[in-house]
């Protein structure tokens, strides 16, 4: 199956479903002209974010009974490590491309993922992060285990249009948590 995103009016992302047991591809699909591009593929695992300006993607991979973040830069298609081990879908771009926002697992215990945490049987106690992308430097932002006493699994990011609200949705028990960024 295809998880497709619309990134603007005339462009729509294709990811493959992500499991570890097979390989992804990640497309974009102009929707004017049918032209179709492959961005990223061959990736085990793989769950994709682009940016806005379509100059990056966030990507993971399934790795070592665990998985692994990236940085794929797509003019000059280099990968870096991401200073945080996260899943895209735990992260938003800003309006900029430049920070992203993450929800990031403080332990992640070994199995075969994104399928683990896709079927409910892990669950995440994230931390928040306001990532970089240019200096690749990390800044936490909330623990919200000791902050407001609850876990928090991060699920469906939003970034209010001025940048000055992180919303979220806790996968725990659906409740809808925002963070006052500025």
């Amino acid at each position: 199956g295809w998880v497709p995103e619309w990134t603007d009016a005339n462009a729509i992302t294709l990811l493959t479903k992500a499991s570890a047991s097979v390989n992804g591809f990640f497309y974009a699909l102009d929707s004017g002209s049918g032209a179709l591009q492959k961005m990223l593929g061959d990736i085990p695992g793989l769950t994709a974010l682009l940016s806005k300006d379509k100059n990056k993607i966030l990507f993971s991979r399934s790795a070592n009974n665990s998985f692994e973040t990236f940085l794929y830069n797509v003019k000059s298609r280099t990968t870096t490590p991401f200073p945080v081990t996260t899943l895209p879908e735990k992260c938003v771009w800003t309006k900029d491309s430049i920070i992203l926002y993450c929800g990031a697992p403080k332990l992640i215990p070994a199995g075969m993922y994104p399928d683990l945490w896709y079927q409910g049987r892990i669950s995440f106690t994230d931390t928040r992060w306001k990532i970089n992308t240019e200096t690749k430097t990390p800044e936490r932002l909330a623990f919200p285990e000791t902050d407001a006493k609850e876990i928090v699994d991060v699920v469906e990011p939003l970034v209010s249009p001025n940048d000055d609200f992180l919303f979220f949705i806790n996968k725990n028990d659906s409740a809808l948590w925002s963070l006052k960024l500025r």
